[in-house]
């Protein structure tokens, strides 16, 4: 699909749905995966001055049903393949919507898309029903991922829209004498997809959304079309993409940025991701639903041989954003500490829909978002992300953050894949839990008490497991992100490993 393209087709579609009585103000709650039809109804809602609230296509039947009516859905907007889904959250939770639109062919009483896209607009007509949003009025609600909890629904402003595609310009540059073409699996309901949706239309690039991750797809796809961009969600999937490829000794030097965010990056990852792309730079992204991308960081293959710490720090403070880190009690803590980073930017949310409790409790006196994330500056200048502050683990009188742990275990040559939570404890009131996955090859000869002489070797004792669990996966949302929670309600699966 061209710009041009684009335009008249959102043009047609804010008319239509115009037409059929969808006005300012209104919430459309939307099921579309990464296809063309995604950016067409993004832009003919902001045409409208309408509410943009796009969903996770992964979510089950009650959460769907409870999404849309937590936002009072004027309609729903949803790809072919969720009709199973909308037809039980209509069954069991008595889920209904005003006015149903459907991207194919459908057994529900849903309007079908193509009917709206497919007229000619008409030049008289064109700018029918476009009903263009003030600065202060509301214009997208994303709902949190709900690792801890009910999804909330994070609102922003039509400005606030407009600053996270200004953020992304920014600090998203693109490469002198190139056009971006960006590649990315990252769902465009996503915070990340929907800002490189943004960035790549800032720019006037081509994005490529896959639905689906295939490394050989991906990789055909980079040399199809000259990919110059690379977004992957989680970072995990550079490994997957070098495991394809290792035999062969391609490489794609066209390649000349990586964008690691939504996970944690190992070490094979960043080896992964600068054996196949020799000429890219890396970029380290920091943000949330809340805030949008609030750090960003740089380096490329040689900066990160010379100094590999690199890869765990996330950046200096994007433009027109404000951070600060303070500690337990509010105050700034001093560079090499860790604090609570507090977040002000103008293309951050403005609360939580119909929770004023939650909304107030986010913000300081200040007004800076309360990120739960515990950062600290470094010797360069740059920030490094510690932990989120409810994964601190405190056991013994001791404070250890469960990522520390996480990557030390990461590097024991069986694992896998690994999470650390605290889970109860007679003896320190809260003891250190691994769950691991471990390597195909090493499932008959790992030791526990190897692992455990292992992390001692790595870091102080009383941050080693006490608790070690086997799993066959790690439980993680449809966004990569573990769930924790789940983890530390499977108490019953760790053994102890350690009793000391």
């Amino acid at each position: 699909m061209t710009y041009a393209q684009l335009e008249i087709q959102a043009r047609i579609a804010a008319k239509a749905l115009h037409r059929l009585g969808v006005a300012h103000g209104d919430h459309v709650a939307f099921l579309i995966g990464n296809n063309v039809v995604f950016p067409v109804l993004f832009q003919a809602l902001m045409k409208l001055g309408a509410v943009a609230v796009p969903l996770n296509k992964r979510l089950p039947a009650e959460d769907v049903a409870y999404m849309a009516r937590h936002v009072n859905a004027r309609a729903l907007i949803f790809d072919s393949d969720m009709e199973t889904v909308l037809s039980q959250a209509m069954e069991r939770c008595g889920f209904s919507s005003t006015l149903m639109v459907c991207n194919g062919e459908t057994f529900l009483p849903a309007i079908p898309w193509d009917g709206l896209v497919i007229p000619t607009c008409d030049k008289e007509n064109a700018e029918e029903g476009c009903g263009y949003s003030s600065p202060d009025d509301e214009s997208l609600v994303l709902f949190t991922s709900g690792t801890t909890g009910r999804p909330k629904a994070v609102v922003r402003t039509a400005e606030a829209v407009s600053m996270l595609a200004t953020v992304q310009l920014i600090e998203g540059h693109s490469h002198e004498g190139t056009v971006d073409v960006l590649y990315t699996q990252a769902p465009l309901y996503h915070m990340g997809g929907l800002c490189a949706m943004l960035k790549t239309c800032a720019t006037s690039g081509t994005l490529i959304a896959e639905s689906h991750f295939d490394p050989a797809t991906v990789l055909d796809l980079v040399e199809r079309y000259s990919v110059n961009q690379l977004y992957m969600i989680p970072p995990a999937l550079f490994s997957r993409l070098y495991d394809v490829e290792q035999h062969s000794g391609r490489t794609f030097p066209g390649v000349l940025e990586t964008q690691c965010a939504g996970g944690r990056t190992r070490e094979c990852d960043w080896k992964a991701v600068f054996a196949l792309f020799p000429n890219a730079r890396v970029r380290v992204s920091f943000g949330s639903t809340e805030t949008g991308m609030t750090c960003t960081s740089y380096f490329t293959k040689n900066q990160y041989a010379e100094r590999p710490e690199r890869g765990r720090a996330v950046g200096s403070i994007n433009a027109f954003v404000t951070m600060k880190l303070v500690d337990e009690e509010g105050e700034p803590v001093p560079a090499g500490q860790p604090g609570e980073a507090l977040v002000k930017s103008p293309a951050a949310f403005s609360g939580y829909r119909d929770l004023p409790l939650a909304t107030a409790e986010a913000f300081d006196e200040d007004g800076f978002f309360r990120t739960g994330d515990m950062l600290y500056l470094d010797e360069e200048g740059c920030y490094v992300f510690v932990d989120r502050m409810s994964d601190m683990i405190k056991t013994g009188g001791e404070n250890v953050f469960a990522a520390e742990v996480e990557q030390v275990v990461q590097q024991f040559p069986a694992i896998e894949d690994c999470a650390v939570v605290g889970v109860d404890d007679d003896r320190y009131g809260e003891g250190i839990a691994a769950a691991i996955v471990l390597e195909p090859k090493a499932a008959d000869s790992f030791s526990p008490d190897a692992l455990i002489a292992f992390c001692k070797e790595h870091m102080a004792s009383f941050k080693k497991p006490r608790y070690l669990a086997i799993m066959d996966e790690i439980p993680r949302n449809s966004l990569g992100k573990v769930q924790k929670n789940e983890l530390r309600a499977r108490r019953g699966e760790f053994n102890l490993v350690a009793s000391q």
